[in-house]
């Protein structure tokens, strides 16, 4: 893995963004500041998705269109997150906690690790 890759310089910022972000919900920080560092990790997600699945395409993976459909959902549920921790506030910092723990930091280590690895 070449240090100054893309796929390395975003799992780096995606990292320094999850630990901003669950240091802002166990602080109970201000609404405003937890709902920016929550878009941060989910930009830094789906640009991590999207390199991923240009490498799959290169290499013509058989599982890309399924795969992709995974991240489709998982930005898709992370959005009706967004929106109710917006809403309901430091009500919803847990759920969107557990989301970012749960399903987002799952995929990326476990499904997504052989290919975010070989592609950086």
């Amino acid at each position: 893995m070449h240090p100054d890759s893309e796929v390395d310089r975003l799992k780096d910022l995606l990292q320094q963004h999850l630990t901003e972000f669950y240091q802002a919900v166990e602080t109970q920080a201000e609404r405003s500041v937890v709902v920016r560092l929550f878009d941060k990790v989910i930009n830094d997600s789906n640009r991590l998705f999207q390199q991923e699945e240009r490498y799959l395409r290169r290499n013509w993976s058989p599982d890309i269109e399924s795969h992709r459909q995974r991240h489709k959902a998982l930005l898709g549920l992370a959005a009706h997150v967004r929106i109710h921790l917006e809403l309901a506030g430091k009500d919803a910092a847990q759920p969107a906690l557990l989301f970012a723990e749960e399903w987002l930091e799952q995929h990326l280590r476990g499904v997504d690790q052989p290919f975010l690895s070989v592609a950086a």
